[in-house]
């Protein structure tokens, strides 16, 4: 999520309070290397910051953005990213190391709206002729 010049002050700020506590700090502890208590630390500083912004729901706005509960944000964080962007991956088909990026800087832009290098979000669309 990145704050967009459409929201209020208050919400910008929640957005960097989110980023900043519940996002970042786990964005490398999924799976084995997850810690619940540590979650629920910082769940307690968002709720904290969230108060003293002066929201008193987050996720009236979070919902927006598809998150509705700290279960969903623990879930999705505990989960990890795809594999493919994950370090030292390796292509079940290639056997080898497959960086998106290089994959993303051949790619043509043919119609919608261009790549964003500050997106979270990429779609990549591979085929094959057997």
């Amino acid at each position: 999520m990145t704050a967009s010049p459409s929201f209020t002050d208050s919400e910008a700020q929640l957005i960097e309070a989110y980023t900043m506590i519940l996002n970042e700090p786990f964005e490398d502890r999924y799976e084995d290397r997850w810690e619940d208590e540590l979650f629920d630390r910082a769940v307690d500083r968002f709720k904290a910051r969230a108060q003293e912004i002066g929201i008193v729901d987050p996720f009236e706005f979070l919902s927006r953005f598809k998150i509705d509960s700290y279960e969903t944000i623990r879930a999705q964080l505990k989960k990890g990213p795809p594999m493919c962007f994950r370090q030292g991956w390796k292509s079940p088909l290639l056997g080898e190391r497959l960086d998106p990026k290089s994959v993303m800087a051949k790619c043509h832009h043919i119609s919608g709206p261009k790549f964003d290098p500050n997106c979270r979000v990429v779609v990549l669309d591979f085929w094959a002729t057997w």
